[in-house]
């Protein structure tokens, strides 16, 4: 008998390892969660942006894929990302899910570098991470099922499409990463 793992076990699994992380640990699960992210990012990830942010979203993408974690760069470049859209020269305009995703971890981030002890809210800023990333490739699950024969995608068992568990198995590499990188 194959046992089905909802959404809500995941998530309650997240949680309870995310309890058990220094905020040390914290910040690198958001760091390495963040590099697998970018790393699988379609190649025409920026095609659609504008052209006055692109080179801002490039910056992001190379801090986050050289690891350099500079929070004076990541800060610079979306505060520069703020500026455009308060001047709203090119608005309304439909920013991509990948790069709402890696807006809101990079946000998450810079929350857990400002902090200095760990707390529930840190927690829950590693919860809200693993979230975001897993809900993202839910929507993929989801828009992938609509339009193939593909698995039936259900929260019941919500491991059970393969764009589901790798997204599963990626939060999980980077827990356990996170384990190991603080304890040495």
């Amino acid at each position: 008998m194959n046992a089905t793992i909802s959404y809500a076990d995941v998530i309650n699994s997240i949680a309870q390892t995310a309890a058990q992380l220094t905020l040390a640990a914290q910040s690198a699960f958001v760091q390495n969660l963040l590099r697998q992210f970018v790393q699988n990012l379609p190649a025409d990830w920026l095609d659609n942006e504008l052209d006055s942010e692109k080179l801002h979203y490039q910056a992001l993408f190379d801090i986050i894929n050289r690891q350099t974690w500079q929070t004076a760069s990541i800060e610079q470049a979306l505060n520069a990302l703020d500026d455009i859209m308060f001047t709203g020269d090119s608005y309304p305009h439909s920013t991509s899910d990948a790069i709402l995703l890696m807006l809101d971890m990079l946000g998450f981030y810079l929350s857990l570098t400002a902090m200095e002890e760990k707390s529930e809210v840190s927690d829950g800023w590693v919860i809200l991470t693993a979230e975001g990333y897993l809900d993202y490739y839910d929507q993929l699950a989801e828009d992938s099922s609509e339009n193939t024969d593909d698995v039936a995608h259900s929260f019941d068992d919500w491991l059970a499409h393969p764009l589901t568990q790798t997204a599963f198995n990626h939060v999980t590499h980077a827990l356990e990463f996170a384990k190991r990188t603080c304890q040495k």
